[in-house]
């Protein structure tokens, strides 16, 4: 807590306000967090509702393309894909499967792949 008192000290100097209820937001978010107790929605797509939507923001010029996915082998060679790579990639894969094992939108689908990126 000594800790805390010095940067709420350090806040007040600088102009802003640090909040206590704040931090017990914060720390009891943190600990659901660690507990698995966070809500969960009802319908999540990790493709769409989160790298389509950077990808997005990279293609509108909000968002400056930076490493989603940083990959680097054991002889130091690189592989770096920005959103908008990612995304173009997942899209093909999605339309690989859709069209040779005949999914479609809604199915649920595992894959267990090599942890490199192709």
């Amino acid at each position: 807590m000594h800790w805390l008192r010095k940067v709420q000290g350090l806040c007040t100097l600088w102009g802003t306000q640090m909040s206590s209820r704040t931090l017990y937001i914060n720390s009891r978010q943190l600990v659901s967090l660690q507990w698995g107790h966070q809500e969960v929605p009802a319908k999540f797509n990790f493709a769409s509702d989160v790298l389509d939507h950077w990808a997005d923001m990279e293609k509108a010029g909000k968002r400056l393309p930076s490493p989603a996915l940083w990959w680097v082998n054991g002889k130091g060679k690189e592989l770096m894909w920005n959103f908008r790579e990612l995304s173009e990639n997942s899209q093909q894969a999605a339309n690989i499967l859709s069209g040779a094992c005949g999914l479609q939108r809604g199915d649920r689908v595992a894959v267990m792949l090599p942890r490199v990126p192709e």
